[in-house]
């Protein structure tokens, strides 16, 4: 019983400080956010332009507070791995991709780095 207790203190501490940490250091206000974005086939454009949409609702504005790398749409796979390297090596803060096949070439650009990678 003691041994739960602790554990649980210990995710209640963890969590806890999480909470206070996290929006002072990765939602500061004065970032200017580069996101990456890359889109495998036409019909997929849709997903982007929501994502884009869901971020200006929170406040994230192009141009003003958040800057698009965009990649697409390609609708060759063979193209995915290149144009992802093209953007990974521009350092963007986040990586958009819509699809499977564009969420694979992201994870495989970014085996070196801590880019965190959104797909829909």
């Amino acid at each position: 019983m003691n041994r739960q207790v602790s554990f649980f203190r210990t995710v209640l501490v963890v969590l806890s400080v999480s909470l206070l940490i996290i929006p002072h250091t990765c939602f500061a206000a004065d970032k200017h956010w580069v996101i990456a974005a890359m889109v495998y086939g036409d019909h997929n454009v849709d997903n982007y332009e929501g994502f884009k949409a869901g971020l200006r609702e929170k406040g994230y504005i192009e141009g003003e507070n958040v800057t698009y790398l965009y990649e697409g749409p390609h609708s060759e796979r063979s193209e995915l791995d290149e144009a992802m390297s093209r953007l990974v090596a521009k350092k963007p803060d986040l990586i958009f991709t819509a699809t499977t096949p564009a969420t694979l070439a992201a994870k495989k650009a970014t085996q070196r780095n801590k880019i965190p990678v959104v797909f829909g």
